[in-house]
């Protein structure tokens, strides 16, 4: 959409390129004391990010979709696209194999499990959820993230520094004097490199520029930018960002280094040999509970984000960049792009786990694999793209010679280097990635001039216009707000549930001593039933039921009433593994009634409300002996109810691909038939025929539009349109007498957007409403037009909506009638692509039903001129 902000841009980039490495692998380089590659981590990002803004960026937005290695394939060939393609995969596989390395070394030191089973458990957890639920990266999730790594990077650092001045007022020492000797003496030897500070700094600047010209996930965030300056700006914020967040967790690990040699006896010399697990270890065993679950859930949180967005990244690549080019499948594409990536998906996620456990196995640094894997990998990349900035000649001899050689000598540099044999690289492997870069860029040019080359031209940058940037920005808001307002809908049928749940709740406050329960407090047991009982009569006591403040004080009351309770009474009782299953089922009941995102964040919630609460009613309330087998388990059930949703989803699709297939075919041959009547001179019925093409291309239209199988918009051809005039036209397609349905309108007023699709909207309104009158249900059809609220409703005097049917109305494939259920779902989603909204208003005591449209009184500031005499048909 290339709309983003340049500040939510550069905060993206930051979290990108930080993650959870600066939690578990940036203090373990502070910790060495090798100031030559302490140096390199604070000005690789800052120099590589002003070479990368002042010539690549500009350059990289030229792509003409969502890939920047399409501008490797259109100067180049496609086997230099698909070479990048697979390299991209790799690294991102042994990517995520580092990160759960990682991971299961930190919990190793926290929970004392083994480094093996808890990279197989986090991996297959990761893996499965990837492979049913797919990935939403966003990049405000980025945002949020990198806000959440500073702040406990300043916490933890505020921490640690404390612990150090208490441990010099322990021992009587001057803080700097001793920190100055202490830090001389460490970088005596040589801890880490033997080079120079030239030759790291060089790498690590290298290796940045390849990152941030090279690796998909950064050129994400620059296409994305509203222009190229945004762009670039954005670059520079996470140039200045990175090192900034990357210096406080440097300074961690040299005040680490320094407190341990103060007080040795706070670490054994194990874990003082191991520099990636000497922060992990000093958080799992310094830190107060409070402070230690804020980070580790924030280690944990960065940890599998980074996993499930390397495996879905990688999935869309092999997708997009190797089957579906090849493969040549027709059909839907929705389906295919389904299968195919949940397959991708749970292979990259297994040689994940694969490559995670022999880089602990066999890896003496992660950090030296990261190093020594990015640079081989990304390097083909960065000479490719500096190759096509210095020399405009080369193409795609030139560049395929120029790769090979690049690589060659990295490979040769990387893994020979330090090997004793007479062919092997008498320097070190960081001299391989900027001399490899060089080589290729010199080979390119030198190439270029002897090989004829058919240089293809870059294609134009893909720029949307400002009223398309604002289109789009709309659009995105929409489909934020219509997300978590679905996402806080109930289920069907979940006050059943809740009175289900209701009745053990009484049965418990009845006779809960002969359950074996009498450890509940009967206090915590009415506080459920009552929160249950409200959450059952809420519908018929609240007249707007469906806002989304009920629906978030129904879910708030869901969560109170099953795992907050039962989570106080796990706390307060942690050696009675009879509560720990009370809370599994409690979480599984509440399954039932809410979607799994709201499960998942509502379950969380509720277990940190309950860890409060219990310490609040007992000072020995804690955390039962057995809670990983808790989390677990509770885990296990949203992976549960997130397979269901899943499958639920794709049965879906599947069921109205069949029904748009048939529609489609009913369209064409039903036109083919007129057509060949009318070509032979009869008239049989032409109006009929006329009627079934457009009312089934009107259902397949809207199939089309309600899954998401076509791009049509309701913004599209947006015209100033008569509400009173598309109403009458409405009137005139609807088989009954116009002397049935009343129409008010005092004054008319304009709506923006598509005819075709406003009079479609209107149709399907009017239809509902006559499907009553039609059965002698209702004898009364009004249509008011309010040009002062800027509203349209209409109305009946049939039967009024169930309350308990009226939260459903508008989803798709429900209905209470005869019909497929689409009707109104397609209105609602028309409605918000222009601006609007609709409402249902129907009271149990009322005689009237009604439906009313709300639209806006202004369009992106500029209002409307609602005299209807104007052009009603001037495209704007």
């Amino acid at each position: 959409g290339r709309n983003m902000p340049w500040w939510l841009v550069g905060a993206s980039i930051v979290g990108t390129s930080l993650s959870s490495i600066a939690f578990l692998v940036v203090p373990g380089i502070g910790f060495t004391l090798d100031f030559s590659v302490i140096t390199g981590e604070i000005l690789d990002t800052m120099v590589a990010g002003l070479i990368t803004c002042i010539f690549f960026v500009s350059f990289l937005r030229k792509t003409s979709d969502a890939s920047i290695y399409t501008l490797l394939g259109n100067r180049f060939g496609r086997g230099i696209s698909l070479y990048m393609s697979a390299a991209f995969i790799v690294y991102k596989v042994l990517y995520a194999g580092i990160i759960l390395s990682l991971v299961g070394k930190s919990l190793h030191f926290i929970t004392g499990a083994s480094v093996e089973s808890i990279i197989l458990i986090s991996g297959l957890l990761v893996v499965f959820y990837t492979y049913m639920t797919g990935i939403e990266g966003v990049m405000w999730t980025d945002f949020f993230q990198t806000v959440l790594l500073a702040i406990a990077g300043v916490l933890a650092l505020m921490f640690v520094g404390e612990h150090l001045l208490s441990a010099f007022d322990a021992g009587g020492l001057d803080y700097w004097e001793a920190s100055k000797e202490i830090l001389s003496q460490g970088t005596q030897d040589d801890i880490f490199l033997s080079e120079s500070v030239g030759i790291t700094l060089v790498f690590f600047i290298t290796r940045s520029m390849a990152l941030l010209i090279s690796d998909q996930t950064i050129g994400q965030r620059y296409l994305v930018a509203r222009s190229d300056r945004d762009a670039k700006q954005g670059l520079l914020l996470a140039s200045l960002g990175v090192p900034a967040i990357a210096g406080v967790f440097l300074l961690i690990g040299m005040c680490l280094y320094v407190l341990y040699k103060v007080s040795p006896q706070l670490a054994t010399p194990e874990i003082l040999a191991d520099p990636d697990g000497v922060f992990a270890y000093f958080i799992a065993n310094n830190m107060p509970n409070g402070l230690l679950g804020i980070i580790i859930i924030g280690i944990l949180a960065a940890a599998m984000s980074t996993i499930d967005t390397g495996i879905n990244s990688s999935s869309t690549v092999f997708y997009c960049n190797f089957y579906e080019p090849f493969s040549g499948r027709l059909g839907s594409k929705v389906l295919q792009n389904m299968s195919v990536m949940r397959n991708c998906s749970l292979i990259f996620g297994c040689a994940a786990i694969l490559a995670a456990y022999l880089i602990f196995k066999h890896a003496s640094s992660t950090l030296s694999v990261f190093w020594k894997g990015g640079a081989l990998i990304l390097n083909g990349a960065l000479g490719l793209f500096i190759l096509m900035r210095v020399s405009k000649r080369a193409g795609k001899k030139s560049g395929i010679t120029a790769l090979v050689m690049g690589m060659a000598f990295i490979t040769w540099a990387t893994f020979t280097s330090k090997l004793d044999h007479p062919l092997a690289a008498p320097f070190h492997y960081m001299w391989g990635l900027p001399v490899g870069t060089s080589l290729m860029v010199v080979v390119g040019v030198i190439a270029s001039r002897f090989l004829e080359d058919g240089v293809h031209s870059v294609s134009g940058p893909l720029i949307h216009g400002e009223e398309a940037r604002r289109s789009i920005a709309r659009k995105r808001r929409r489909a934020k707000k219509n997300i978590f307002a679905d996402s806080l809908r109930p289920k069907n049928f979940y006050q059943v549930y809740a009175g289900i749940a209701l009745a053990v709740v009484l049965l418990l406050i009845y006779d809960r001593q002969h359950m074996g329960l009498g450890a509940i407090p009967q206090n915590l047991l009415f506080l459920s039933a009552v929160a249950l009982l409200l959450v059952i009569i809420g519908p018929y006591a609240i007249s707007n039921f469906t806002s989304k403040r009920y629906l978030a004080l129904n879910l708030g009351l869901l969560a109170t009433a099953l795992p907050l309770v039962t989570a106080v009474v796990l706390f307060l009782h942690p050696e009675d593994s009879r509560f720990g299953s009370l809370f599994l089922a409690s979480v599984a009941g509440l399954g039932t009634m809410v979607g799994w995102t709201m499960l998942s964040l509502s379950t969380m919630l509720s277990v940190s409300v309950a860890s409060v609460v219990a310490l609040y009613l007992s000072p020995e309330a804690t955390v039962p002996e057995n809670w990983v087998l808790l989390s677990l388990g509770t885990f296990g059930i949203f992976v549960f109810y997130a397979m269901d949703a899943a499958k639920a989803r794709s049965a879906e699709e599947r069921t109205f691909e069949k029904v748009h297939t048939i529609l489609k075919r009913v369209s064409d041959l039903t036109m083919s038939h007129s057509i060949d009547l009318s070509q032979s001179g009869r008239q049989l019925n032409m109006q009929d025929v006329g009627r079934l093409t457009h009312a089934a291309s009107d259902i397949a239209t809207a199939i089309d539009a309600l899954t998401g199988a076509t791009d049509i918009d309701p913004e599209d051809g947006q015209l100033e349109l008569s509400v009173e005039e598309s109403l009458n036209q409405v009137l005139n397609r609807v088989p009954l007498k116009r002397g049935c349905i009343e129409v008010f309108c005092e004054r008319d007023f304009k709506v923006l957007g598509n005819r075709d699709v406003f009079e479609n909207i209107l149709y399907h309104l009017v239809d509902n409403a006559v499907y009553y009158l039609e059965r002698g249900q209702a004898t009364q059809v009004v249509c008011l037009i309010d040009a002062e609220n800027r509203t349209f409703s209409i109305s009946n005097n049939g039967p009024a909506v169930k309350p308990a049917d009226v939260p459903f109305v508008f989803d798709l494939g429900y209905t209470t009638k005869d019909s497929l259920g689409l009707g109104l779902a397609y209105c609602k989603k028309m409605l918000e692509g222009m601006r609007g909204g609709i409402r249902l208003i129907s009271k149990p005591n009322d005689s009237w039903v009604a439906f009313k449209i709300y639209f806006p009184f202004s369009y992106d500031g500029r209002k409307l001129d609602d005299d209807v005499r104007c052009q009603n048909d001037v495209q704007l």
